[in-house]
Formats: C-alpha cells, structure tokens, sequence
C-alpha cells in the first residue's frame, strides 16, 4: 500500500553521479511492478500475480518488464494459451532473446512434448550459448524425457557459466 501511494505523484529522480534532480510524475505502471517485487518477496504470490496482471495492462509495451515472468506464473496457473501469447510477445519484439526460447520450452515441456522443449532451448542456444537459463531448462526437458544421463551433462554445463539465477 504505502508504494501503490506513489501513483499519481510526482517523484524526484536523481542522477547517478547525485549531482542532478529531476520532479517527474511516477509511472502507474512502474510503481506496479515494484509492488510485483515486492509482493513476490514477501511471498504474497497472488498479489505479485495481480500486480504483474497490472503492469501488463497499464503499459503492454513494457513487456521486457513484465513477459518473461507472467508468462511462467500464467503457465504454473495452467493458463498455457496466455503463457504463449506472452512467449510470442517476446519473440515478435527481439527473435533472439532467450527468455522467448526458455518460456517456450517450458510451456513445450509442461505440455507434454518434450521433443519440443529440447527444439526450443536448442534454437535458444543457437543465437545465444552464454545465457545458462537455456541450459537448465534443457536439462529439465531431459529429465521430463527421463534421460537422465543427458540430463546431468547440461546441468553441469548450466553449473559452469557460473550465473547467479542458477
């Protein structure tokens, strides 16, 4: 509540360096999402949920803010349409970002088709090799496809790009 009363204000913004104000009216969208954050922390995971639902509408166009992770939750909802229209949202701005390919994946892999999900992080993979999401969730289609021994061999390639996310 006490973020949520920001809407609506204005809200100084400081540069970096400290030197420089600016009074600017805060953002709806961007006072949401850090109540999201916030919400999630705290593990209030249907007010997060609400919170990014919010986002979403507010500002469809920030949809590097809030694609990736609405549309894991719509797909752990079982909302799998809405998780791939976010998953093709993604796509459609920038083909070559991973998030478009691990969403993808996952919603292949929670569907069934595990064959698909190994495509996705594939493709993924192609265009980016560094991003060590991609690696996981292929491990993670490796073991929805119980292959074990190959998916042991990505988990430990995931485990040497050393990001913090895994």
């Amino acid at each position: 509540t006490d973020i949520g009363a920001i809407i609506d204000k204005q809200v100084t913004v400081t540069s970096i360096d400290g030197k420089t104000s600016t009074l600017v009216a805060s953002s709806p969208a961007m006072v949401r999402f850090c109540q999201y954050m916030f919400a999630y922390s705290l593990e209030k995971y249907d007010d997060s949920y609400r919170y990014m639902k919010e986002v979403y509408e507010l500002e469809p166009s920030y949809d590097w803010l809030y694609a990736y992770e609405l549309g894991l939750v719509e797909l752990q909802k079982g909302n799998v349409d809405e998780a791939k229209a976010l998953a093709e949202i993604l796509y459609l701005k920038n083909a070559e970002n991973p998030d478009s390919y691990v969403l993808n994946s996952s919603i292949a892999r929670m569907s069934g088709n595990t064959k698909k999900a190994l495509s996705y992080a594939d493709e993924g993979l192609e265009l980016n090799s560094d991003y060590a999401e991609l690696y996981r969730i292929k491990a993670m289609a490796y073991i929805a496809s119980e292959d074990f021994e190959s998916a042991k061999e990505w988990a430990d390639k995931a485990i040497e790009k050393e990001e913090y996310s895994l």
